[in-house]
């Protein structure tokens, strides 16, 4: 507390260094000139399965979609080799002033549908981040 009012820092949990933005969720905090991090490191990462999940929200979601480590990492590496970079963006993980600048990948691919009998495209949507550390790839959505 100084002079009477409390002061929440921000923590950035990534390994993009400028300073996390204030705890702010009724707007989107956007990042210019992404992506923030090379591809290659993210894929040198992701076959090295270092993968962490670190909302809540993206483990429900994988949860649901029934992916294993080993799929989510495969999911985010096509996404990155064959997907799109929609932009990047400050990710509030925990609600406790922890954000990481994620980058964000759409992905399209053909999926079986037992329902239609047949495949149909279905888009995937990612964001992703490298921990301040270096060593760890940190997932913060990934959904349809």
């Amino acid at each position: 507390m100084v002079d009477g009012v409390t002061i929440m820092v921000s923590r950035n949990l990534s390994r993009y260094t400028e300073a996390a933005p204030p705890n702010d969720m009724s707007r989107r905090h956007k990042i210019a000139g992404g992506p923030l991090y090379p591809v290659d490191e993210l894929m040198d990462l992701l076959r090295r399965q270092c993968v962490r999940v670190v909302t809540a929200q993206a483990r429900r979601d994988i949860a649901g979609l029934a992916l294993d480590a080993e799929e989510v990492s495969t999911l985010i590496s096509d996404a990155l080799r064959s997907g799109r970079y929609k932009d990047s963006e400050w990710c509030l993980l925990n609600g406790q002033d922890c954000w990481a600048a994620c980058d964000s990948y759409v992905l399209m691919r053909e999926e079986w549908n037992g329902v239609v009998g047949r495949d149909l495209p279905v888009e995937y949507f990612v964001k992703i981040a490298i921990a301040r550390t270096g060593v760890v790839v940190l997932v913060v959505s990934c959904h349809l």
